[in-house]
């Protein structure tokens, strides 16, 4: 992500599998990339479809839960909640804040498989 806020920054783990570093404070969008996301290219473009939606007001809300969180789009932005943890606060995005971390972590799939 740009600037100083919401730097997100991507590396192949331990495992093999891609992690997400994030600023401290939005480290529930570097599980939620990591633990839904996972390396699917097609639940990308689905997010950034759904992000599109929103954007142009198409569509007033999409909602979608994983395997830990659901993710909320809205117009006034992508609101992601853990569903694992329920002391966890939900983190707010704008969707342009979510939409450049969802193309980064895109990027990084791409490039991952490219280099398969």
């Amino acid at each position: 992500m740009n600037g100083n806020k919401g730097r997100l920054k991507i590396h192949p783990g331990k495992e093999g599998t891609l992690k997400a570093a994030t600023d401290k404070g939005r480290e529930l969008l570097g599980r939620y990339l990591e633990e839904d996301v996972q390396e699917s290219s097609s639940h990308c473009h689905e997010l950034l479809a759904a992000i599109e939606r929103i954007a142009s007001m198409d569509e007033e809300r999409w909602e979608q839960t994983g395997n830990a969180h659901t993710v909320i789009l809205e117009k006034d932005g992508a609101t992601i909640e853990s569903e694992m943890d329920e002391g966890c606060e939900p983190l707010h995005l704008t969707l342009d804040e979510f939409r450049v971390a969802v193309q980064t972590w895109l990027a990084s799939i791409v490039r991952r498989e490219e280099a398969s």
